[in-house]
This record gives C-alpha cells, sequence and structure tokens, in this order.
C-alpha cells in the first residue's frame, strides 16, 4: 500500500505528465494535437494547406522480377540530403536482388517490387519526408531502371505548410510539429486548404481531481491499514489474529502514521496561495483522520493559480 502511494505521488510530482492541459482540434481527421506541462491556455486557428510527402519512384517496367540481367549492370547512385549510396549491380541480380541490395544497404530508402499487368517493376520510397530529404537518382553502365525518368515519378518529396491565425505561414519537413506553439505537438494527418482548424487549450480541472482522488484514495489505504493492524482490540474476529496483535505496540508503523498526517497538516513550502492541504480542497476528518476532496474549493484554487495547486 505504501508503495502504490509512493508510485502515485511521484506520478503527480512529475512535470511532464501532471498538470497537462486539454487539448482539442476541431477535426482530429486534418489535425491532431496534444499538450505536455510547458503548454498555456489558449485559442488557434490553423489552416493545413499541405502535408509532407517522402520522394516515390518506380523503375521501367521489367518481365519479371527473378530474371537475372534484366535491369542491366552498371552503378546506381542514390543521393539523399547530400549523402550518396552507391549500389553495384552486376549481371547475375535480378530485380528482386537489386531491391534487397537497396535495402541491405545505407540509403535512406525503401525499396520493394510492384506487379503491373504480367510486368514487374522497383518502386523506392525515401524513409523521410521533406524538400530536404528528396531522392535523386544516377545510373552508370547499361543499367535501365531509368528512376530519373521525370515518368517515372508517382510523388515528390514536400514540406507540410499551415497557416497560424490567419497570418504566419510555417513550413516543416515532417507531419509532426513541436515546437510552433510551446508544449503543444501538432500531428498533421491531411491537408484540406481553405479550412481553419480550431485547436482549444483548457484546463482539465475534471483530470487534476481524478489524479488528487486517486492520491487520497491510496493514502486513505494506508491509514486504515495501520489503523486496523494496530488497534486494541476489533469486533471482527480474522483483525484479531496473533499477526495483527503483534504490530500493536510497532513503532515503525506509528511513526509511517505520524509521518503521513503531518506532511498534510503541515504548512507547505514555498506557497503562498496555498500554504496548507487545506486550502486547496485536501481535508481531514478529525474523527479518523482519512481525507476527502472538497471540489468546490479544488476548482476555485484551479481558477486562481493552476499552477501552483499542481
Amino acid at each position: 500500500k505504501l508503495n502504490s502511494l509512493k508510485k502515485i505521488a511521484e506520478e503527480m510530482g512529475d512535470d511532464g505528465g501532471f498538470g497537462e492541459l486539454t487539448a482539442t482540434s476541431s477535426d482530429e481527421d486534418v489535425l491532431k494535437v496534444s499538450s505536455n506541462g510547458l503548454a498555456s491556455e489558449g485559442n488557434f486557428d490553423i489552416e493545413v494547406q499541405k502535408t509532407a510527402k517522402a520522394s516515390k519512384v518506380m523503375s521501367n517496367a521489367f518481365a519479371d522480377s527473378t530474371t537475372a540481367g534484366l535491369a542491366g549492370t552498371g552503378t546506381l547512385d542514390i543521393t539523399v540530403d547530400g549523402t550518396t549510396t552507391s549500389i553495384n549491380v552486376d549481371g547475375t541480380m535480378a530485380l528482386g536482388d537489386i531491391r534487397a541490395v537497396i535495402n541491405a544497404s545505407d540509403a535512406e530508402v525503401n525499396a520493394s517490387i510492384i506487379n503491373e499487368n504480367g510486368n514487374a517493376r522497383l518502386l523506392i520510397t525515401g524513409k523521410k519526408t521533406g524538400l530536404a530529404n528528396a531522392v535523386t537518382f544516377a545510373e552508370s553502365g547499361t543499367l535501365a531502371l531509368n528512376l530519373s525518368d521525370p515518368a517515372n515519378e508517382l510523388g515528390a518529396a514536400d514540406d507540410a505548410r499551415i497557416v497560424l491565425d490567419g497570418v504566419l505561414t510555417i513550413d516543416s519537413e515532417d507531419n509532426s510539429l513541436g515546437g510552433v506553439i510551446e508544449g503543444v505537438t501538432l500531428d498533421l494527418r491531411k491537408a484540406d486548404p481553405g479550412t481553419q482548424i480550431n485547436v482549444n487549450l483548457t484546463r482539465d480541472n475534471d483530470g487534476q481531481a481524478e489524479r488528487f482522488q486517486d492520491f487520497i484514495g491510496a493514502y486513505n489505504d494506508v491509514l486504515s491499514f495501520i489503523d486496523v493492524k494496530t488497534r486494541a482490540r476489533s469486533s471482527n474476529s480474522e483483525e484479531n489474529s496473533a499477526d495483527r496483535r503483534l504490530l500493536v505496540n510497532d513503532s515503525t508503523m506509528r511513526s509511517v502514521e505520524s509521518t503521513l498526517r503531518n506532511i498534510l497538516q503541515n504548512t507547505i513550502p514555498g506557497s503562498s496561495n496555498f500554504p496548507t492541504a487545506s486550502t486547496i480542497g485536501i481535508m481531514t476528518d478529525s474523527a479518523n483522520g482519512l481525507l476527502t476532496l472538497h471540489r468546490t474549493v479544488f476548482d476555485d484554487a484551479l481558477e486562481r493559480d493552476f499552477s501552483g495547486v499542481l
């Protein structure tokens, strides 16, 4: 029970996961949003003009992917973001073998075979999106893949572009934008030019109350356990076992109980707005020492100083 209480308390003390705002998007098919502890309340309109894309290119068509030498011989140079990887193709290699060598190389691409009306083509797709990661090709010898032929380009690399509040135009090589709004990640799902997607960042009072309730429940479990195990006499025969009686005068149990009670009763250091737990709605029952959350006081405290409560 102490371990459960300790775990919950540690999670509450983790600024990265506790006290987050609720981030919502008016159309998650276009734009999904999430926030962390650095986000502030706010409301934004975002237009997703285009999403980031990776290069996608196919080769000329060949009779199949298993016959050696159909694509010719020579060197295939694949360049991504200034880095060139050279693939040596000899007469023993079929289209499927070329695919395997490309995938085993350090080139920032994925290669696959597509079959079309009885013919086979090599399909190469960039691993990363964005203009800076556009893939280019150079072929030497008798290689006849023709990956540089514009007619074989299925999709060009491109950056994402959003417009924030109708004023700020922001480009990104990735569809996950983590620095446009501090503490918020924007995940672009698809382009919808001309449409304003509303992003709203609000305090999650219910979520914070639920976390405090979890802490209070774990705290009360510990105190109830100590009370049962150290009580001089109980009406419950199971509680009057020899194991229970051994703990009646146990100093460690009493010390734990005293420490926990003092933590909640003492003044909170460095907190001027909320000097005690009761000022944020954590109330102690004078009869049994158990805690309850006074939701009205808690919500009022969040309204006054959201980060101060957390």
